[in-house]
């Protein structure tokens, strides 16, 4: 797809060109400086990326918007090891990293690999798709971490930390454009709000880009509709405590995306195929059944679609404690998902799917971290959250004359605690230990797989872990430059 950008400045009451202040370095000494001064928050303190003696990589806001990624999907063209697909061309974004992860297309799983924006875990992927906007950086750690972070991954983590509200007024904006009348607008206003609050505001849209059409009606399909806005507030509430504040509100009612029949296709009990093989990369079918139309709620000329909507809300709060750096952060999650896809591409209902769910997660994490400087640095935290998430698909499956009906409710309960430490045995060589103990329960509320009747009686099952990992490792610094 073509694109075409431009940056404005927002001011109250219109969109103004800020003159760029002069800057007293060449642009190769400012590219040098910069790469220096990468500053992430992997080990949940602010380093040096050279310090991190992680599988780390990272990329900032402006390298976002050189790569055009919009969605959490496009990470993938950026990072090296990690792949993020959507399922069967759904809304529904699945993480791999170094290969592990998984492929689900069902919202009730949790992601192998750990997605955070703002140090708040999303553990059902549905929830981040719309999660890159106004975005500082994202930080990529390989490999389990479950000593640095209160929800255990085996995979990694994808850190997605925004900007943060700034100590003197600033606003902007930027417009893209792109083929297949595909447009995108952010902007964002941020400044003081008096001498202990600052206060910043960010939204987006994006809308068109359809570049799909059907076979047979020549309807275009994959046109984006996705809004989201976030508010944050830096309140400095005395000298020793501060917090932050923030809620993002998402809405998605994108087209989904088709399939293509790169084989001829036949239709269940037609020996003859329908279909020859689509020669055409851009060709794809649908058509929705009224049965299924009936249960999602649309008509039966509804192309593939999501309606989905999400709210996070989340405080963080630091307190220096003088010894150490208390940090709490507490979060709430709601997120709606409301999808339909055809997975066979045709005009047939051989295999389309109306999934729909309503997920509800709290978390409260607390850390203490040791003052930075000594030969020991250290973290220790304690994790809790509490999941609830009730939905299920309907499916129109070839063969089949009522729908495939799976309904289910899940509830999770989980604990952590762990511990971080560093010892520094001389100005290079430093040990490196970490402990966790965590416990999780899951019940899942499972009705079946029904077809063509109601739910009824439900079954229980029932899952525990309980167990303790760690960490143990060794860093020296080779050179300045250099960490093995």
């Amino acid at each position: 797809m073509r694109n075409w950008k431009s940056g404005v400045a927002l001011t109250a009451l219109s969109f103004a060109v800020l003159s760029a202040a002069p800057v007293a370095v060449s642009a190769a000494e400012a590219e040098v400086d910069a790469i220096e001064e990468v500053v992430v928050t992997a080990q949940r303190r602010e380093q040096g990326a050279q310090k991190v003696g992680l599988a780390l990589s990272v990329i900032g806001g402006s390298g976002l918007e050189e790569k055009n990624i919009n969605i959490v999907n496009d990470v993938e063209t950026a990072l090296p090891n990690v792949e993020v697909d959507s399922q069967f061309g759904g809304g529904q974004p699945q993480f791999r990293i170094r290969g592990i992860g998984a492929r689900e297309y069902s919202s009730n799983n949790a992601s192998t690999v750990g997605i955070y924006v703002d140090e708040v875990a999303h553990p059902y992927t549905v929830t981040t798709q719309n999660a890159l906007f106004d975005v500082s950086r994202i930080e990529v750690l390989r490999g389990p971490q479950g000593t640095l972070y209160g929800r255990n991954t085996t995979g990694g983590a994808i850190n997605v930390v925004t900007n943060a509200p700034t100590h003197s007024f600033a606003a902007g904006a930027s417009l893209e454009g792109g083929s297949y009348n595909r447009y995108k607008l952010e902007g964002y206003v941020s400044g003081p709000l008096n001498d202990k609050v600052r206060g910043r505001l960010a939204a987006f849209t994006e809308q068109g880009g359809g570049w799909q059409y059907n076979r047979d009606t020549a309807e275009r399909l994959g046109d984006a509709d996705r809004f989201g806005i976030r508010g944050r507030l830096a309140w400095d509430i005395s000298d020793t405590v501060n917090a932050d504040l923030s809620a993002t509100w998402q809405r998605d009612k994108s087209d989904g995306l088709g399939f293509r029949l790169k084989t001829p296709y036949a239709v269940a009990g037609n020996p003859v195929p329908p279909y020859p093989a689509d020669t055409e990369w851009r060709i794809t079918g649908w058509q929705i059944s009224p049965l299924l139309a009936a249960v999602a709620g649309v008509g039966t000329d509804a192309k593939p679609f999501r309606d989905n909507e999400g709210l996070d809300v989340s405080a963080r709060i630091n307190a220096d404690l003088g010894w150490a750096t208390l940090t709490s952060v507490t979060a709430y999650q709601q997120f709606e998902r409301a999808e339909y896809n055809d997975w066979d591409g045709t005009r047939f209902h051989e295999s389309d799917v109306y999934f729909y769910n309503d997920i509800d997660v709290l978390t409260q994490e607390l850390r203490l971290a040791s003052k930075e400087g000594g030969a020991l640095e250290w973290l220790a935290g304690i994790y809790l959250a509490k999941e609830s998430i009730e939905g299920g698909f309907y499916t129109d499956f070839r063969g089949y004359t009522d729908l495939i009906h799976t309904p289910y409710k899940q509830d999770v309960n989980a604990a952590g605690v762990f511990f971080h430490g560093t010892y520094a045995l001389s100005d290079r060589f430093r040990l490196v230990g970490g402990l966790r103990y965590e416990n999780e329960e899951r019940e899942l509320t499972s009705f079946g797989t029904l077809v063509g009747v109601p739910a009824s009686a439900s079954t229980k099952h029932k899952t525990d872990l309980s167990e303790v990992t760690g960490k143990f490792g060794l860093e020296f610094d080779l050179t300045d430059n250099a960490l093995l």
